[in-house]
């Protein structure tokens, strides 16, 4: 995506989406003052039943790579049982906001490649918006 290389931050707004109320700042500001890798408009519980094999892929990542793991993850955002499995939690994707570095970043790449080389995208049906949860998470 070398159009993007140019740009920082990014934000998706799915067809049909409007704001309830005037946001009166710069997003992309507030993210770079405050520190901030990524924004979500609300976040919900899907069934697990369709992901058969995305937690052991992102357990099998997680023990092959012990030194991307932020000391400050939130992994129990996902997970309701120290990691032991899948909560079905992710970010809605209709309205986010991201750094594209961070998507950039060695860390998040190695995770992507790694989900990737799994074919759970292609099989399973894991969709953009759990992937990116986890990585954030």
């Amino acid at each position: 995506m070398d159009f993007l290389k140019d740009y920082d931050y990014y934000i998706k707004l799915n067809p049909g989406t409007f704001f309830y109320c005037d946001i009166t700042y710069n997003p992309f500001y507030f993210m770079k003052e405050q520190g901030k890798t990524y924004g979500f408009s609300f976040a919900l519980r899907k069934p697990v039943q369709g992901y058969p094999t995305l937690w052991k892929s992102v357990m099998d990542f997680v023990q092959e790579n012990p030194n991307d793991i932020d000391a400050n993850h939130f992994l129990d955002f996902v997970s309701d049982d120290k990691s032991e499995t899948f909560n079905g939690c992710h970010f809605r994707t209709s309205i986010e906001v991201g750094d594209l570095n961070f998507f950039r970043g060695e860390k998040y790449q190695r995770l992507a490649n790694f989900l990737d080389k799994r074919n759970g995208l292609y099989y399973e049906s894991w969709d953009d918006s759990t992937i990116r949860t986890i990585g954030v998470t």
